[in-house]
């Protein structure tokens, strides 16, 4: 963006394009519903509107993308927390009153990719680089660590557009999982019925 406008010439017309360039970028770069609200926004655009030369443009768009990448780091920030909130959540068993294990909503395959996503994520935040080590040589021997290094390993410094990737990653985990266990239900209870069917006709 800086280059497109540092080529914009100095007439009236070309600062007027540029204006209209940078003030689209500004609505799209910071929405309104993630966090920017309507007059931190229109703030932003008035700044550049009220810009009288090329300069100026200048000046108001590095003002502009230094309030953009903030704002970028404190979504990317919210996704982490919300991802290793779910992972929490699902990776770990329930216990009913009467001590079962309760399902978390995914399959026990899906719940052991999300327990070792869960360290992942944890060393990764910390910086932890001895423990993310010891987790590399123990993915040699463990595939669902494999796959959760895959998956998670720059959970820390991933940009907002990656960390966005990895929540969908994580989305089609427990989908797959839930998909999983949905079939296994729906095969256990057409079994069911055909037995109950079966039995009817001996009758």
């Amino acid at each position: 963006l800086r280059t497109k406008l540092r080529q914009i010439g100095k007439t009236k017309a070309e600062v007027k394009k540029a204006q209209v360039m940078l003030s689209s970028f500004i609505r799209k770069a910071l929405p309104v519903s993630q966090g920017f609200t309507t007059s931190q926004v229109q703030k932003l655009i008035n700044a550049v509107v009220n810009t009288q030369d090329t300069a100026g443009l200048l000046a108001a768009t590095d003002k502009v993308m230094d309030v953009v990448e903030k704002q970028r780091e404190k979504m990317a920030d919210a996704k982490r927390k919300s991802i290793l909130k779910e992972v929490k959540k699902l990776s770990t068993p329930k216990k009913t009153s009467s001590n079962k294990i309760r399902s978390t909503g995914v399959t026990a395959e899906a719940q052991a990719v999300l327990a070792e996503a869960k360290k992942v994520m944890t060393a990764s935040m910390k910086e932890d680089a001895a423990t993310m080590e010891k987790l590399r040589e123990d993915a040699k021997t463990n595939e669902d660590l494999a796959v959760a290094l895959e998956m998670f390993e720059n959970f820390k410094d991933a940009s907002l557009e990656d960390i966005t990737q990895m929540e969908l990653n994580i989305e089609d985990v427990v989908l797959a999982g839930r998909q999983a266990i949905k079939n296994k239900r729906s095969a256990k209870a057409e079994a069911r019925a055909e037995a109950t069917k079966e039995a009817d006709a001996q009758i």
